[in-house]
């Protein structure tokens, strides 16, 4: 008699390629507010700010959970910035963008095109 062991497959949790940066923006956050004289903006005090607990705000910041968009929307907003998109870039660094808001549209085009192509070079190394 052939005995075959069958395995369940391993649930696995898939997360984004690039996750948002909340914890560091609720610091730099934080230290605008202080240098206005109010206080450091702790999970407490950001959780009261979107209506949750301040368990669910670090579990989020630690990535346990996946964010939803939705969510990503409230942080962002308890944080004062005007878009969710805003966390998933480390604060001071500028949007490509903010950088490219201002020149004509040709070279916007151009600069656009130059991304593809590095992009695409990018993933064709990374596959391999």
């Amino acid at each position: 008699m052939l005995l075959v062991m069958v395995t369940k497959p391993q649930r696995r949790r898939v997360l984004p390629q690039r996750l948002p940066h909340l914890r560091e923006w609720r610091e730099h956050i934080s230290q605008i507010e202080q240098a206005r004289g109010e206080k450091k903006l702790t999970v407490d005090r950001l959780g009261a700010r979107m209506g949750t607990d301040k368990g669910t705000v670090s579990k989020m910041e630690l990535h346990g959970r996946q964010h939803t968009i939705p969510w990503l929307e409230r942080y962002a907003h308890a944080l004062g910035l005007d878009d969710f998109r805003t966390l998933f870039r480390l604060p001071g660094m500028v949007s490509l963008d903010e950088l490219v808001e201002d020149l004509p549209a040709d070279e916007r085009g151009l600069i656009s095109d130059m991304i593809a192509t590095a992009a695409a070079r990018h993933k064709k190394l990374a596959d391999k």
